[in-house]
C-alpha cells in the first residue's frame, strides 16, 4: 500500500517538473508590476487658490492661469514623489498645527490625481513653521494632503529630495502677489 502511494507521488512529482508539461498561458495571468506613478496629464486650466499664512492670519493670492497651471503641475510632481511618514496625528494634534499656522494652503478644483481612476487631492499643506516645517536644512519636501472629500490625512507626507519643488512653489507664489 505504501509502494503504491509513494510512486504514485513520485509520478506526480516528475510530471510536474516534466518540460513537456509546461504551461506558457500561466506566465500570461501573472500580475504585471504596477507602472511607476506618473502625472495623467499636465494641468491645463486648473483651478489654484493660494493662502500664505503667518501666525495663524490668512492672505489669499489671486493667481494667474499661467501660475496656476505650473502650481498645479509642481504640485502634481510632489504627490507622485511623496510618501506618508509611519505616523498618525489625532484630532488635538492636527488642530495644533491649524492654530498658529505659518505656511501655504493650496486648494485644487478640480482635485489633481496621478491616476485616472483615483479621487484625487483636493488641497496640499506646507507648514513653515513647526515640527513637520519645510526649511533650508532639509532636503525633502513636507507636506499634509487632502482627499477630494477635503479632509487633510492624519499623517505628513515626505517628498524625499524634493525641497526644490516646494521652493519652486514659494517662488511662484511671490511672484503671483506681486
Amino acid at each position: 500500500m505504501h509502494f503504491k502511494l509513494f510512486a504514485v507521488i513520485g509520478a506526480l512529482f516528475f510530471y510536474s517538473f516534466c518540460p513537456a508539461n509546461t504551461n506558457h498561458t500561466v506566465e500570461k495571468n501573472l500580475p504585471q508590476p504596477e507602472p511607476a506613478m506618473q502625472p495623467t496629464t499636465q494641468p491645463q486650466g486648473q483651478v489654484v487658490r493660494a493662502i500664505k499664512y503667518q501666525n495663524g492670519m490668512p492672505q489669499t493670492l489671486n493667481l494667474q492661469q499661467q501660475f496656476a497651471d505650473t502650481i498645479a503641475g509642481i504640485a502634481l510632481q510632489l504627490i507622485t514623489h511623496a510618501e506618508p511618514l509611519r505616523m498618525h496625528l489625532d484630532e488635538e494634534a492636527m488642530t495644533a498645527l491649524r492654530q498658529n499656522l505659518t505656511g501655504i494652503e493650496l486648494f485644487f478644483a478640480p482635485p489633481i490625481g496621478t491616476q485616472p481612476d483615483e479621487s484625487g487631492v483636493s488641497k496640499l499643506l506646507f507648514l513653515q513653521a513647526g515640527q513637520f516645517a519645510n526649511t533650508t536644512q532639509t532636503p525633502d519636501a513636507r507636506l499634509f494632503i487632502a482627499l477630494a472629500d477635503g479632509q487633510y490625512i492624519q499623517s505628513p507626507y515626505v517628498a524625499e529630495d524634493k525641497a526644490h519643488l516646494f521652493t519652486a512653489i514659494e517662488n511662484l507664489l511671490t511672484q503671483a502677489a506681486r
